[in-house]
């Protein structure tokens, strides 16, 4: 091989470690934005599902 060929072939191999890693970035940035969102949510899906579970019982409870 060349000597250009070589120095454009680790240039590639490079870029693709690079891009893999921006890949990795992005996701552990999406994965960091859903914890914070879902821990948000936490006390409004707690309060709701309670919600409903005290209007099931009473339901089930009046029959």
């Amino acid at each position: 091989m060349s000597r250009i060929a070589k120095g454009f072939r680790r240039l590639v191999v490079r870029q693709e470690g690079q891009g893999m890693t921006e890949y990795g970035l992005i996701i552990a940035l999406i994965a960091v934005v859903l914890i914070t969102t879902l821990t948000g949510l936490n006390k409004t899906l707690d309060k709701t599902f309670n919600k409903v579970t005290t209007q099931l019982n009473n339901t089930v409870n009046k029959k």
